[in-house]
């Protein structure tokens, strides 16, 4: 369900039958995480999965976003970078510099 652009905590709420701000505790509680920092780690995983894959080969960085669950670009560059220190195209360049390593 997270990759869906729309997935928000209330979809959470109806489908656990607590309110959202139960489920935003809970999550700050367990994963010490705002739910959308805690959903927006798991679609930062699907787009790292992507690009391993070299799915941005043939797709944009903006595909790749609307891929994993992101609603724009911006956001999705803004949650990547604070999720693992890089932005979406200095990863891809990290990788395809360890595979053009790994090459030779």
């Amino acid at each position: 369900p997270y990759l869906d652009t729309q997935f928000q905590s209330a979809d959470v709420a109806d489908h656990l039958k607590i309110s959202t701000r139960r489920v935003g505790e809970l999550i700050k509680k367990y994963e010490n995480q705002s739910f959308t920092d805690f959903v927006n780690g798991f679609r930062i995983q699907e787009a790292i999965e992507l690009f391993k894959n070299k799915e941005h080969e043939q797709f944009t960085i903006e595909t790749i976003s609307n891929r994993s669950g992101f609603f724009s670009k911006s956001a999705f560059n803004t949650a990547f970078k604070k999720e693992t220190g890089q932005t979406p195209s200095d990863y891809i360049s990290t990788l395809t510099s360890i595979e053009n390593s790994v090459a030779y």
